[in-house]
């Protein structure tokens, strides 16, 4: 497909590591890693802060680590509908941001041209076996 295009396009949007995993005719299917900013560390920071007063795991599991992972969500899906805009569709599974290494959400993700009767989600879900 597109691929050194999509690269480019996931490395000026914040996206790190990017590994193809399979380059077909009909799809793309790829990993990544989402690397969170200062400010984005921080405002999850500061709404664990505010809204935990519980111990270090509460802190973490309930209210850190699921706004970390909300905004990566959000981020990417909001990257690669900028990518695909009305061509390309586009699936894509997030990991959990792991208490070890906050700094990324990893993600696996595929693309292709759109309506084009390829099940993306079964690619993905094989991918991930």
């Amino acid at each position: 497909m597109l691929k050194q295009e999509l690269i480019d396009f996931l490395n000026d949007n914040n996206l790190e590591f990017i590994d193809i995993l399979k380059d077909e005719e009909d799809y793309t299917i790829f990993r990544m890693s989402y690397k969170f900013d200062k400010l984005e560390l921080e405002g999850a920071n500061a709404y664990a802060d505010e809204e935990c007063d519980g111990d270090k795991d509460e802190w973490n599991y309930d209210f850190f680590l699921p706004y970390l992972n909300d905004m990566a969500v959000d981020n990417v899906n909001d990257i690669l509908d900028d990518f695909c805009e009305d061509e390309l569709d586009f699936q894509f599974i997030a990991f959990d941001v792991p208490i070890e290494e906050t700094k990324y959400n990893d993600f696996i993700c595929s693309i292709s041209i759109k309506d084009n009767g390829v099940n993306l989600e079964e690619y993905l879900l094989e991918v991930m076996e």
